[in-house]
């Protein structure tokens, strides 16, 4: 009977467990969780062999990506709790499914094992960097200001996850410097977008977004300059790091932009909280599909 008790009890516990990584992690498992193991699916193509080492290092990898989100969406919520009230009351926050106590626990618990994942996978550094990052944005208020928030926290968090996905699995070849370096600045210019969806919760905790700073309008036109760059930034890179037929490398890149047009569209005639986070979740997966066309790059 005891034995039984004991087990109810540890089920219970586990199965807690895995309701609160997903209610905390689940708006953005897209964008950490899917997209590095795209890249790492990437490099894994792009080795010269798969074993079953490099198979085993893909499924930690796994775990390495669950840690890279989890520590950072509790921290990012321990900072927003009101926000999430008005935004997002489903959150484990705001509910009321954890308190501040326990979810600073599990975010010290989720760092540690992040960092031990990272030591063994040999990707450590980038996951100090990972870090470093999350407690300055969420923690030290680096979240507040458009451009520590976006340009400098988002550029670095997606290195740090693009770097260590391609490291986990091989070395770097330039070609993989490359784009890691390229859709870092990319996520890094046009991580605003995020910020047109969430205007009047950002007001309510003082965070001074794009759109905050300088009125709608002004910032939707800045933002479609952002993907403007970056439209030409991407075809001209794809094209440097092709080697294989034209036609082929321009019917895959089209659709990303044709993509980078209609966000662009969206962000000005599309002016609405709701159409806005649609706008931001066509970025997400834009920015798979950049991580999944690199596959043609290093084959």
């Amino acid at each position: 009977m005891n034995k039984q008790i004991s087990f109810n009890q540890l089920f219970f516990a586990f199965s807690r467990e895995v309701e609160l990584l997903w209610k905390f992690t689940k708006t953005d498992l897209l964008v950490s969780v899917v997209s590095a193991s795209i890249f790492m699916l990437v490099a894994l193509f792009s080795a010269a062999s798969v074993n079953l080492q490099s198979l085993a290092y893909f499924g930690l990898g796994l775990c390495y990506f669950i840690f890279y989100i989890y520590p950072f969406d509790i921290s990012n919520q321990l900072e927003a709790i009101e926000e999430d009230k008005l935004n997002k009351p489903f959150r484990p926050l705001p509910s009321g499914l954890i308190n501040e106590q326990g979810a600073y626990f599990r975010y010290y618990l989720g760092t540690a094992v992040y960092l031990i994942l990272g030591a063994f996978l040999g990707v450590f550094y980038w996951s100090v960097l990972w870090v470093i990052v999350t407690y300055m944005l969420n923690l030290r208020g680096w979240d507040k200001n458009w451009i520590t928030k976006n340009f400098v926290s988002m550029g670095l968090g997606t290195a740090a996850q693009l770097g260590a996905a391609w490291q986990i699995i091989g070395p770097f070849s330039s070609s993989a410097i490359i784009w890691i370096s390229l859709i870092s600045f990319w996520v890094a210019l046009t991580s605003c977008t995020q910020d047109f969806r969430d205007v009047e919760g950002d007001r309510k905790t003082g965070r001074k977004t794009l759109p905050i700073l300088v009125g709608d309008q002004n910032a939707r036109i800045i933002t479609m300059s952002f993907w403007a760059i970056m439209s030409l930034s991407v075809g001209i890179v794809y094209f440097q790091l092709q080697e294989g037929l034209f036609w082929l490398d321009l019917a895959l890149i089209l659709p990303a932009l044709a993509t980078h047009l209609y966000i662009m569209y969206r962000l000005w005639f599309l002016r609405s909280p709701q159409a806005d986070g649609k706008t931001y979740l066509i970025q997400c997966l834009l920015y798979c599909y950049l991580l999944l066309l690199s596959v043609y790059i290093f084959l």
